[in-house]
């Protein structure tokens, strides 16, 4: 299970705001509360674990933090939640590697619940890969593969590259093979 030091919470309503928050301090970690999708996209640059997310912002799709969060490294476990997300939303925050989601209105256990179930279970490649079909070679989804879980572990290993290779459970000599394409080859 991977630890927590850091959250986001972005959500503009403030009674659920309120309530996210309550579950949040039971975790003992710093937390970050953002009500718009620019306040929240911000505040996810500074570096995060996890974010709760709500789909609906006053000023956008909270799917963009989501697709955001997937580019860092190390990328933060997102839990979606929202009453009102459509099909193609849905779609798109499995595609941003969205771990769990919560449809409002929702019980504190239920969301603890999906919080537990993100930390626990590992992402769902599917639907990436099957996006991939018809838009690039099979070989440069493996390549992208491979990269992105080199450059994700040595993120949160801190660079240390025989952790790296035990989290990816690989020899430290894959792990150097692989970081020579990588910014992490300079570390």
């Amino acid at each position: 299970m991977r630890p927590i030091e850091r959250i986001l919470v972005v959500e503009d309503d403030l009674a659920l705001q309120r309530a996210l928050l309550r579950v949040t301090s039971s975790m003992e970690a710093a937390t970050a509360v953002a009500a718009t999708l620019a306040d929240g996209l911000a505040k996810l640059r500074a570096g995060v674990d996890l974010v709760l997310l709500d789909v609906r912002l006053p000023d956008g799709s909270g799917v963009a933090i989501a697709e955001a969060a997937a580019h860092l490294r190390p990328a933060p476990l997102v839990v979606a939640i929202s009453g009102e997300a459509e099909p193609g939303e849905a779609f798109r925050l499995a595609q941003a590697g969205v771990l769990a989601y919560v449809e409002k209105p929702f019980s504190l256990r239920e969301l603890r619940s999906a919080i537990h179930a993100a930390r626990t279970s590992a992402p769902r490649i599917e639907p990436l890969v099957s996006a991939a079909v018809g838009q690039s070679e099979m070989k440069q989804v493996q390549d992208a593969v491979r990269q992105t879980m080199v450059e994700q572990a040595m993120a949160i290993t801190n660079g240390n590259r025989s952790d790296a290779a035990r989290l990816l459970r690989i020899s430290r000599q894959a792990v150097q093979n692989l970081l020579r394409r990588s910014r992490w080859s300079k570390k």
